[in-house]
């Protein structure tokens, strides 16, 4: 696992190994029902981003394409979203703790979101697992009435 994302390569890789982390934690983070789903859904998601850090060449090189510019997705916008994102990674790795898996993923997401906006065929499926697992841990933790 990277220690932190310093190019948006070691970025999804990241959000991948966090991702896998909901999914081996699955038993005690999220509902039985919705659990059942979470090990393919997390594999599935990690291995396309996982994937895309490998083979993409905006990913690797967003400084030649116009389209990543326009979504932050290099410089001095990039570097700040992914400093926030490591800061979020960070705590995780020295707490752990739920509170901090959804910093982890709620700094995330913006990211994923321009990335499925600047890349054609990225895809939605990262993201929105993303979005489920956190919708999921919010309610799973969430004080009762």
């Amino acid at each position: 696992m990277p220690e932190l994302a310093t190019d948006l390569r070691s970025f999804l890789v990241l959000v991948a190994d966090h991702l896998e982390v909901a999914g081996r934690c699955s038993e005690v983070l999220y509902r039985r029902r919705f659990r059942l789903y979470v090990p393919d859904a997390v594999r599935e998601a990690a291995d396309q981003l996982r994937r895309l850090a490998e083979t993409s060449e905006q990913v690797r090189y967003p400084e030649r394409f116009e389209s990543m510019a326009i979504a932050g997705l290099h410089g001095h916008q990039l570097q700040l979203k992914l400093e926030s994102f490591d800061a979020a990674v960070m705590q995780f790795q020295a707490e752990g703790g739920v509170d901090e898996l959804e910093d982890v993923f709620d700094t995330a997401a913006p990211i994923l979101s321009s990335l499925i906006g600047a890349i054609p065929g990225f895809g939605s499926l990262g993201k929105e697992l993303l979005d489920y697992l956190l919708k999921e841990l919010r309610k799973s933790f969430r004080p009762r009435k």
